[in-house]
């Protein structure tokens, strides 16, 4: 009822007539996205590389198998953990009310206070890896542009903002991300239309040894 309600309540409608309605939330969709799944940033390559696997359209299955299981099956169990607990869902609302949806709706069924000590120590893993993982992503940039000299006062900065991100506004720091994420993403997606033959023929060749391999198992 909430999602039909927010599809084709008048409000909405005369939002989407303006396209008003439309631009903010594929805006703030595909935002939210990205830092969900990281997709065509360009970060999930650095992470990648160290892996062990030497055929790289079989890593690069790994990375879609990431998107899906991240985007299409842990954010749409959540949207439904959201919407079935029966929680009053604000159209349009804040970063902050977005934020507390989810302890608002763990809440309605165990309780207040089992619902914010399981989700605080779920974000604080949540945060925790989120800071060793980008921490790993900004200090092998930043070696590859300013020379292996780069790190210790990379992790001096990245230290110093830690507080400086927990202490700010939660606005003010989703706009930042987003500010970055496009400035990452830009040289990133430029690269893929770019490499996007290469990566064709890579794929069919794959396909054709694949397609050869199994032929010639089933024969033997």
């Amino acid at each position: 009822v909430s999602v039909l309600r927010g599809a084709f309540g008048i409000r909405p409608a005369l939002g989407g007539a303006a396209s008003v309605g439309f631009r903010r939330a594929f805006r703030v969709g595909v935002a939210r996205g990205v830092y969900s799944n990281e997709a065509g940033v360009g970060s999930a390559p650095i992470a990648h590389a160290g892996s062990s696997e030497t055929d790289p359209v079989r890593q690069g299955l790994l990375g879609i198998f990431e998107v899906f299981a991240d985007t299409m099956v842990m954010c749409s169990l959540t949207g439904l953990v959201i919407l079935t607990s029966g929680i009053p869902v604000p159209q349009g609302g804040s970063a902050e009310a977005g934020a507390f949806l989810p302890g608002a709706a763990f809440g309605s069924v165990y309780g207040d206070t089992a619902s914010a000590v399981f989700l605080s120590f779920a974000m604080l893993l949540f945060a925790f890896t989120s800071l060793v993982g980008w921490s790993l992503y900004g200090e092998r940039c930043a070696a590859y542009l300013f020379g292996s000299s780069a790190s210790v006062p990379f992790r001096i900065v990245f230290l110093a903002l830690i507080p400086a991100g927990a202490l700010a506004g939660v606005d003010i720091v989703w706009k930042l991300g987003e500010c970055f994420n496009y400035l990452m993403a830009l040289p990133n997606v430029a690269a893929l239309m770019l490499l996007s033959g290469k990566a064709a023929s890579m794929v069919s060749e794959y396909k054709m040894f694949e397609k050869c391999s199994r032929r010639g198992y089933n024969k033997g």
